[in-house]
């Protein structure tokens, strides 16, 4: 994902299932996203189906409508246009693991 500025990429690496809740520091339990999306993954507000769909929590429509913009860029309602899927390594070996989605659906997401 581009930086709002266009300028630079910025991507982190997310524990699908937090330290905290003993989550591995490894390729199956990690995924690729900007801050902000980092930030909301973290706090439940979307997650990653089995079939690697994104899924926005029925929660996120009734935020305000400046909620997640950065300058003219819509970072956390352009989740809600359409079942978007994220994008995968070319080698099916490296996909986040379904476990570890399942277990972020089951104790992180906002239903």
């Amino acid at each position: 994902m581009n930086s709002p500025d266009s300028l630079c990429w910025e991507v982190e690496a997310a524990h699908i299932v937090p330290h905290g809740s003993f989550g591995r520091d490894d390729l199956f339990n990690g995924i690729g996203l900007c801050r902000f999306h980092h930030w909301a993954f973290d706090v439940g507000w979307f997650a990653v189906l089995d079939n690697y769909k994104i899924c926005v929590s029925s929660k996120l429509p009734r935020l305000p409508s400046d909620f997640g913009r950065m300058g003219d860029h819509e970072v956390i309602h352009t989740l809600t246009k359409g079942r978007r899927a994220i994008r995968l390594p070319g080698n099916r070996e490296l996909y986040p693991h379904i476990n570890a989605l399942r277990w972020h659906r089951q104790f992180v997401f906002c239903q």
